[in-house]
């Protein structure tokens, strides 16, 4: 199975290569993988004597190692740490993070290349997030003796992992996976995988980002204490349910518009949508009538997780289609929640729907009239709010459970050297 995995990255390699003419994303991908080896020996990195490495695949990840790579800063100061992507928008995106000392990709997952970059980096921890298993990597890391952990980890039946036999050993090969449920912890346990729960670091991110507050005088003009709908990491099929109460010229509510993806061509496709005045973010400073507009479009990246804080009512995108976007950044707010019919796989969700603080609608008419009603009861929304606020503040605490290991590695591996 060794040689079929690796035959299998090779081949998307070569594929890579055949579609980087057609696909900016890959030609990134492609490019920033380039002479690695001689970057990363070059790096600040490379002379370290102690080193974390956090793997994350995306932006998102990056948000869920946060905590833990704030609190290794701030514990292990004697600690250099090495980030790696595996994709070019987290990547793009933190590149220049004060969080770490040295950022870059994650080199292709072959054999040599991971032999190589174990050896070269040399971390004395490797830690990767929620589902990031590589299998040549933990091969590397295991013959190296390197301490490794996968954290916020959640697992269910019919994965491939379970299924394949090969997975399942890189998966046994970490030293210690903190998983996010005891379904999960179940799971893994009925695989002989060694684990503990420690629950989710979003939870703790969400609550960190709302105590670094940061203000918006702009979007505050904008607001300018009017009732406001912020419709965050929307996608064509939400803007689509939307547009008939983002239209509607006689509502006094004001709408911050963020969208997941903010090329020219998904801007343009919101703008034609809109019958009512906009403004986009990025032209609010030449606008001296900015705040009569009744659309604010948030064409960057960056700003969403704190614009919430100008909502009295959220709606979170992706649900109709692509996936639910992260609903912990608005419930941190104390404020209602609102999303799309698709669901699975997020149960952060699920349970906000049973304690009745969010809701989850399948068409215009039912958004509609949820948000007649959410924007008429303000009594209501403040209950609601109250409890998602609740909600986040009980799973809190994952980053300090993790810390607990990661202090008694560190214990141990000063007390060998």
């Amino acid at each position: 199975m060794s040689l079929l995995y690796s035959l299998f990255v090779s081949l998307t390699l070569i594929i890579l290569r055949l579609a980087s003419p057609f696909s900016t994303k890959i030609r990134k991908w492609l490019e920033g993988r380039k002479n690695w080896r001689a970057k990363l020996k070059a790096s600040n990195i490379a002379n370290q004597k102690h080193i974390v490495w956090f793997h994350c695949a995306s932006l998102g990840e990056f948000e869920q190692a946060k905590p833990v790579m704030m609190a290794v800063r701030k514990e292990m100061p004697e600690y250099a740490i090495l980030l790696t992507f595996f994709s070019p928008s987290g990547y793009e995106a933190r590149k220049n993070t004060e969080w770490a000392d040295f950022v870059t990709y994650l080199p292709a997952d072959t054999r040599k290349n991971a032999r190589d970059f174990v050896k070269i980096a040399n971390p004395t921890l490797a830690i990767f997030v929620k589902s990031e298993i590589w299998p040549h990597y933990m091969t590397a890391l295991a013959q190296a003796k390197t301490v490794s952990i996968l954290f916020s980890a959640r697992f269910y039946e019919g994965q491939p992992v379970f299924k394949i036999n090969f997975f399942k050993k890189s998966l046994k090969k970490f030293s210690r996976i903190f998983v996010q449920d005891k379904a999960s912890q179940n799971l893994l346990q009925r695989h002989n995988i060694e684990n503990l729960i420690a629950g989710d670091t979003r939870f703790d991110q969400v609550l960190q980002l709302k105590s670094s507050y940061k203000n918006y005088p702009k979007v505050e003009e904008f607001v300018s204490n009017t009732p406001t709908l912020v419709v965050g990491s929307c996608w064509p099929q939400d803007i689509e349910v939307l547009k008939k109460f983002v239209n509607d010229q006689n509502s006094r509510v004001k709408i911050i518009l963020a969208p997941h993806d903010i090329s020219d061509k998904m801007i343009k496709s919101i703008v034609d949508d809109l019958s009512v005045s906009y403004i986009k973010y990025s032209k609010i400073n030449s606008d001296p009538h900015f705040a009569r507009k009744k659309v604010l479009i948030i064409d960057n990246i960056g700003m969403l997780a704190h614009i919430y804080q100008y909502a009295q009512v959220a709606y979170v995108g992706g649900a109709f289609k692509q996936g639910l976007h992260n609903i912990l950044e608005p419930a941190v707010y104390g404020i209602p929640i609102i999303f799309g019919p698709n669901t699975k796989g997020f149960p952060e969700a699920l349970e906000i729907l049973i304690e009745g603080c969010a809701f989850s609608v399948k068409n215009e008419t039912e958004l509609n009239h949820l948000l007649s009603d959410l924007f008429d009861e303000k009594k209501k929304n403040t209950t609601l709010g109250k409890k998602n606020l609740h909600y986040v503040e009980s799973k809190a605490g994952a980053t300090e459970k993790i810390m607990q290991y990661i202090l008694k590695i560190e214990a141990e591996n000063f007390k060998n050297t």
